[in-house]
């Protein structure tokens, strides 16, 4: 009976899911191709990778590009120091000789004219100009002379041939008179040097005074930071009247403090004056107490006349 009712009934040829599910050794079906975070394993197809590569390409060049420009900026860079040092290199040896001129000038105080007219004979000399190198060091010369005693002055040869003095005291007189007056020149030279240290050294003590004297009154002043440009043209105007000249730090101070004297009085008269209060208030600048409202007529009367005595009227 079974094997005629199977000829009859086709076999039905659906798989069992939940069989295929507790199988594991089932094949997958396509739909069970996923990877475990739930993304399709399926390869893209040809047109999108296409794309992908496309943009790396594109990224890639574009990387490659700003590289080369760095790369381009750093030789050009590194060409300008090459530049930069042979041109360095080509100088230094003048600046070393100018170095060693202004030490030696400054070492032996010469001026710039007394370089030049050095450099100038050297010239004459190296260009065989002798006419002009000997009317550069004649003079020159002549003073040696005068000075070791082989020649001596016009004036001294006169009083020589007077019989005013002889001919070794001459001699004698005309170096001394040169060492004498040499030793003046560089007195006056050191002078003027310690001079000029001197007004260096008090500009400096003046300034730090100035400052700390500033520091004090502007702790002392809360005003004062709105002062200080006021107090220095005032300043500045004081020691004009005294012919811009400072012989001490108590002088600077004076200035400083009389400035500050000086507009401190002008910008305090410039504030107003607080008005004192009244010893006894005014009762009609006060508010009233709360009043309820009349309820008869004799309540209504004293509400009138609290009003009229305050002027407020009746309503």
């Amino acid at each position: 009976m079974l094997d005629a009712v199977l000829k009859v009934i086709p076999a039905d040829t659906t798989k069992d899911a939940l069989a295929d599910r507790a199988d594991p050794a089932s094949p997958e079906t396509p739909d069970d191709k996923k990877t475990e975070d739930g993304k399709d394993d399926k390869p893209p197809e040809d047109g999108d990778e296409d794309d992908k590569l496309s943009a790396i390409e594109a990224k890639d060049a574009l990387v490659a590009k700003k590289f080369n420009k760095i790369l381009t900026q750093r030789a050009e860079l590194r060409k300008q120091v090459r530049e930069f040092t042979a041109e360095l290199e080509a100088i230094r040896p003048k600046a070393e000789i100018a170095h060693q001129i202004e030490t030696f000038a400054q070492q032996n105080d010469l001026s710039g004219d007394d370089v030049a007219n050095v450099l100038q004979i050297a010239a004459f000399a190296r260009k065989g100009d002798y006419e002009s190198f000997y009317k550069a060091v004649a003079p020159i010369f002549r003073k040696s002379q005068e000075y070791m005693g082989h020649a001596l002055p016009r004036e001294i040869r006169e009083r020589v041939a007077k019989g005013e003095m002889t001919e070794v005291a001459a001699k004698e007189f005309v170096r001394l008179s040169m060492d004498h007056q040499r030793a003046q020149l560089q007195h006056t030279a050191e002078q003027q040097i310690a001079q000029t240290r001197t007004v260096q050294l008090t500009q400096d003590q003046v300034m730090r005074s100035v400052t700390a004297y500033e520091e004090k009154l502007a702790a002392a002043d809360p005003d004062y930071k709105v002062l200080a440009p006021a107090v220095k043209r005032v300043a500045q105007g004081i020691l004009l009247e005294k012919g811009n000249r400072i012989d001490s730090v108590e002088d600077a101070l004076k200035i400083t403090k009389a400035a500050y004297d000086e507009v401190s009085a002008t910008y305090r008269k410039m504030q107003p004056r607080p008005h004192a209060t009244t010893r006894q208030p005014n009762g009609n600048g006060q508010s009233r107490a709360a009043r309820p409202e009349p309820t008869n007529s004799y309540e209504a009367a004293l509400v009138g006349l609290e009003r009229a005595r305050n002027g407020s009227g009746y309503t």
